[in-house]
């Protein structure tokens, strides 16, 4: 009995605040301190999205075995768009990398023989010719090669409003008839 009078008057007392009141103040204290910085805070947080397909047709014109080809095409990006569909702007944009690449065959031969290597180069305004991506040994009989790339930051390429590419390289064999390819890409875009 004596125990219950005790608690009674515990709980009577003037000074006591119950535990769920404690946590909740912590609560409001911290959430009162990170909104009250004038930090913005969805710049705590990256934003990352691998954008949609993107892909460029490339027209290799006949010639002889070992000719060296160059096919140039400007490129229209979609990316502001795709950085706004997802969330955020292109402003804090802080990198670009390539995701995934590849080249196919679209007309003019059954597979890649005729092709000995592939080079993807980028260029931009106010930036130098950069190689991103490359095949050094086309296998035969396929139909599509995935190239090694690489694993660096394209912003200065692929955040600008158009871009050139060129697809380069070496052909194997003659080729009698104008061949297609279409390289096709993805990229990891960072906020």
């Amino acid at each position: 009995m004596k125990t219950f009078v005790h608690f009674e008057l515990f709980i009577k007392h003037k000074n006591y605040i119950p535990m769920k009141k404690h946590v909740n103040a912590l609560i409001g204290a911290a959430l009162l301190i990170i909104f009250s910085t004038s930090c913005d805070l969805l710049n705590l947080v990256d934003i990352n999205f691998t954008t949609d397909e993107s892909s460029v047709d490339f027209t290799i014109e006949p010639a002889s075995a070992g000719s060296h080809y160059d096919e140039i095409e400007i490129v229209t990006t979609e990316i502001k768009q795709e950085i706004e569909d997802n969330g955020g702007k292109l402003d804090n944009l802080k990198s670009i990398k390539v995701s995934d690449l590849l080249i196919e065959i679209v007309s003019g031969a059954s597979n890649l023989d005729a092709f000995e290597s592939f080079e993807i180069l980028f260029e931009s305004d106010g930036t130098a010719e950069k190689k991103i991506a490359w095949v050094d040994d086309v296998p035969l009989g396929v139909t599509q090669v995935i190239p090694d790339f690489i694993d660096e930051n394209l912003k200065d390429y692929l955040g600008q409003d158009t871009y050139t590419i060129t697809l380069s390289g070496v052909l194997r064999s003659e080729t009698t008839t104008d061949i297609v390819l279409k390289v096709k890409a993805h990229y990891d875009v960072t906020l």
